[in-house]
């Protein structure tokens, strides 16, 4: 075969785009995977909740505020704030993304405030179905156990307790 410069150049040319291409295929790949993940009420969406919403939307009955719940499945639902699989039909998707600082929660009086992060994570949330969780000291121990064992043992052992973020060193939030 004839290698001429030019030859050469364009073979180096087509590799690297060739190279080029796939890392976007498997980039885009990936992240599309992470997107698709099913999102934990308790690891993401609780923890949002509790700092910005539960203070007037929470189980204290004396600081409610317009008599609705965010830590309620049912009640939330009925109330119209969640709409499983509908994040467009969702008052709380509504209120988060308001510009009007009469609409916006949480209010601004509050000093609480949501990042985009945050209000996207609670808008896929609910587009893959708001599915809520009992808070993890009410969730069954994982694995097989022991009668014997005191609860320390099981919380040591990883089988009960908060959140695996919280023992990775994350910030608590709850």
């Amino acid at each position: 075969m004839n290698y001429q410069p030019h030859n050469l150049l364009m073979r180096t040319i087509n590799q690297r785009s060739l190279l080029t291409c796939f890392a976007i295929v498997l980039s885009t790949s990936l992240a599309t995977a992470d997107d698709s993940a099913p999102i934990s009420f308790n690891e993401q969406i609780r923890p949002i909740l509790s700092e910005n919403c539960f203070h007037c939307h929470g189980p204290d009955q004396e600081a409610r505020a317009a008599d609705l719940r965010l830590d309620v499945c049912d009640e939330a639902v009925d109330y119209g704030a969640i709409t499983p699989g509908k994040p467009d039909e969702s008052l709380i998707v509504d209120r988060i993304y308001s510009d009007d600082a009469e609409l916006i929660m949480p209010p601004p009086e509050s000093h609480r405030k949501l990042t985009d992060e945050q209000k996207q994570l609670l808008s896929d949330w609910i587009e893959q179905g708001a599915n809520y969780q009992r808070h993890w000291s009410f969730e069954p121990i994982r694995g097989e156990h022991d009668a014997t064992k005191t609860i320390d043992e099981f919380v040591d052992a990883g089988k009960l307790g908060p959140p695996t973020y919280w023992r990775s060193g994350g910030d608590v939030l709850t």
